[in-house]
């Protein structure tokens, strides 16, 4: 089964992956901590995907120290691959450089267009 990390702040994103990627095993981090928690050795999960988002609220940290967490992490370890879904594009350039110049399959996607994407699907 496909694990997936899913971080972000906002209950309506971790909706729009839930049913995106509604035959996998998600594990859902509202903040930084709790995604380093995931992601570290200490789990036994290994995840085939991260999506994360670089905005996090006050105190929550920010998707860019994830970023920087899995470039740090043993590459047996790392997402197979990384999707930000930031609507800070400065962030989320940021974040992708970092992970790109690493080696890690990252892409942008735009959770803007996932949403109504999920709205018109729902109504088939």
């Amino acid at each position: 089964m496909t694990k997936v990390l899913v971080l972000d702040d906002e209950p309506g994103r971790h909706k729009l992956f839930a049913q995106i990627f509604r035959d996998a095993e998600i594990t859902q981090a509202w903040n930084q901590f709790e995604a380093e928690c995931a992601l570290s050795p200490r789990c036994v999960d290994v995840f085939d995907v991260a999506t994360l988002d670089h905005d996090l609220g006050m105190n929550a940290g920010d998707g860019l120290a994830v970023a920087r967490f899995i470039v740090a992490m043993p590459g047996e370890r790392r997402p197979r691959q990384v999707l930000v879904h930031s609507s800070n594009p400065v962030g989320a350039k940021v974040m992708l450089e970092t992970l790109k110049r690493a080696g890690i399959n990252a892409m942008r996607i735009d959770s803007l267009a996932l949403v109504q994407d999920a709205r018109w699907q729902s109504k088939k």
